[in-house]
């Protein structure tokens, strides 16, 4: 082979990699991204990368959780890369830095314990670049726009690669790792060899991102038209309130309400708990909004307060027994009440008080 000759990646990437099961979301060819790693299954299948072939390992997703983990609880296709840069952390952890390269399926297992060794077969993408796959190519482009535009979750860099990046295939792989998909939605994208119905699959799921944006963009919407509604009338009403006190009219309802709770209570002159209780009801209904369900409860209870006779006492004589009487014709039965009732009058009648 001359000296200057391109050499094949397939020619150049071993048969027999270490696997790094992921618990995530599945990683798609062409992508430069860190991974911190702290199970020392994983770290081991980094060192053996390292040592043997040129940190050349698989990434793959976890189909089934188990401890230990083993190949059977892998999905079958996954995505090679290169160990580009490692960097060893106080906790015993690592952050490795790692270029995505192709797919691969895994043909056989060579390890029943971590870390996991396997048998690879690496995969091409199927489908020539047609004059509909470059339609396709542009409508998903197109489409990804109108998501990232004023969308802080994208960064410029996305933007960036975005038009950057040349063949369909790894157009459709790089939107679909930036997409919020479910993991198992992800991975199906990745076993997808065929470029054109890879494609449609990932322009399907930009449509159903678009409508959640387009639905949750209403909902943020609607919330704000109602708290903009909100302040708007209680700032209106506030200079209302300014207004009519600036000249000398009566104020709202609930100011009018609260006006005449007070100046009843103070002219009761309560003393000790009843005053502490009313009081605070009173200072209650005054921060209250009419539209509450607490407002009505408050002031009917205030206008009770307000109605019972507190500095009204009367020295009219009673008949006990003809008091009774009335109990026994007007009331059946209860005849604990009644007696209670009775000794209540007796004992009143006899301190010849109204306390």
């Amino acid at each position: 082979m001359a000296e200057n000759e391109i050499i094949p990646i397939e020619m150049v990437l071993p048969h027999k990699i270490p696997l790094i099961p992921l618990n995530g979301k599945p990683i798609f060819p062409g992508i430069f991204t860190p991974i911190m790693l702290s199970n020392a299954d994983d770290i081991a299948a980094v060192n053996e990368a390292l040592n043997t072939n040129g940190g050349i390992l698989g990434m793959v997703l976890v189909k089934q959780e188990a401890n230990p983990m083993a190949i059977e609880n892998l999905y079958e296709i996954g995505t090679v890369a290169k160990v580009v840069k490692r960097i060893n952390l106080p906790d015993d952890s690592i952050n490795i830095f790692i270029s995505t390269l192709k797919r691969f399926k895994i043909k056989k297992a060579l390890s029943k314990e971590p870390p996991l060794m396997a048998a690879v077969e690496y995969l091409d993408d199927v489908g020539e670049v047609t004059d509909e796959i470059k339609a396709l190519t542009r409508a998903l482009i197109s489409e990804m726009k109108q998501i990232t535009e004023n969308n802080p979750l994208f960064s410029e860099e996305m933007r960036l690669n975005m038009v950057n990046i040349d063949h369909p295939g790894k157009i459709a792989d790089f939107f679909t790792s930036i997409l919020n998909i479910e993991k198992e939605e992800q991975q199906k994208i990745l076993e997808t060899i065929d470029i054109h119905e890879r494609m449609e699959k990932v322009l399907m799921f930009i449509k159903r991102e678009q409508e959640l944006l387009r639905i949750q963009k209403k909902i943020q919407s609607e919330i704000n038209e109602k708290i903009e509604k909100s302040q708007r009338e209680y700032f209106l009403r506030e200079e209302l309130k300014a207004i009519k006190q600036e000249l000398g009219m009566p104020g709202d309802a609930k100011s009018s309400d609260y006006q005449k709770f007070k100046e009843k209570i103070d002219s009761f002159k309560f003393t000790g708990e009843v005053l502490e209780t009313v009081t605070q009801e009173l200072e209650k209904f005054q921060l209250m909004e009419p539209n509450s369900s607490e407002y009505i409860v408050t002031r009917n209870w205030l206008d009770l307060i307000c109605s019972l006779p507190w500095n009204q006492t009367s020295n009219k004589e009673f008949n006990l027994e003809e008091a009774v009487k009335i109990l026994e014709e007007d009331h059946y039965g209860l005849k604990d009440v009644k007696e209670r009732i009775a000794e209540y009058l007796a004992v009143r009648k006899l301190k010849s008080d109204s306390k």
